[in-house]
């Protein structure tokens, strides 16, 4: 895409991924006005355990106990790691934690992280090979790759966006497909492959798949405030808490 890859849409991690293609003149400014304000799939930040779940993993507090490795991506390289961060500092906040607390549990866990893979599907490979005793990863994931999981009780709703690159050669079928994603028929095509419908309707169809939890919230929430302030906040190079972590850690490669 910016590199001069040929391609007519994108289906990406993350928003600010959408905005360095903006930002490159290659994806309209607008296109977080589409239906379902520009996003095409949603998802959860879950846990993948071993079967029969020996560590007894529930909640984000237990990724603390000594002796829990963790696997998790480098939210250097990948997208998935940074819905992971911010799903367990956004979990503490939920529950009415500060952010330095919040922030302790994050640097608390990253103590046990025993693998920290370039992309998340990297990271999969590494939980199947036999290391860890929890993959922290997106829901749709672990159902692919046929994991047990736990669904923590506050987690972060992944939402993935899709745009039209302004180069493609063929905008007008792949604006016609990126509608089509967005109808009830495509949504019961997507939960089949492990993503929660976005239309209410559809998702009531799967609910038993995908069941509810009473605390899950999104990246615009006040205490996360959006990609944008958390990208900045988290995950900048210079100043970013991430990187603090990163320096004061002993992390895995």
């Amino acid at each position: 895409m910016a590199a001069g890859l040929r391609t007519d849409i994108v289906h990406l991690s993350t928003a600010l991924d959408v905005d360095l293609l903006v930002k490159a003149g290659l994806v309209d400014a607008k296109w977080d006005r589409q239906s379902f304000k520009g996003i095409g799939t949603n998802s959860i930040v879950v846990f993948a355990v071993r079967d029969g779940n020996p560590k007894k993993i529930k909640g984000w507090p237990d990724l603390l106990k000594p002796g829990v490795g963790i696997v998790t991506p480098n939210p250097l390289s990948s997208g998935a790691a940074k819905w992971n961060i911010l799903a367990a500092y956004g979990a503490q906040r939920r529950l009415g934690k500060t952010d330095k607390q919040a922030i302790g549990l994050v640097e608390r866990m990253f103590r046990n992280v025993v693998s920290l893979d370039t992309s998340g599907r990297n990271a999969t490979n590494t939980f199947l090979a036999g290391r860890g005793d929890v993959f922290i990863t997106y829901e749709n994931e672990a159902r692919l790759a046929k994991l047990q999981y736990v669904i923590p009780r506050q987690t972060l709703l992944i939402e993935a966006p899709i745009a039209v690159l302004k180069t493609s050669e063929n905008r007008d079928v792949a604006n016609r497909f990126i509608r089509y994603t967005k109808s009830a028929a495509a949504q019961r095509i997507f939960a089949q492959f492990g993503y929660r419908p976005l239309i209410p309707s559809v998702y009531k169809e799967f609910e038993k798949q995908y069941p509810r939890r009473p605390g899950v919230f999104k990246i615009d929430d006040t205490f996360i405030g959006g990609w944008t302030v958390a990208n900045r906040k988290w995950f900048d190079p210079d100043k970013g808490l991430w990187t603090g972590i990163a320096r004061r850690s002993q992390l895995p490669s």
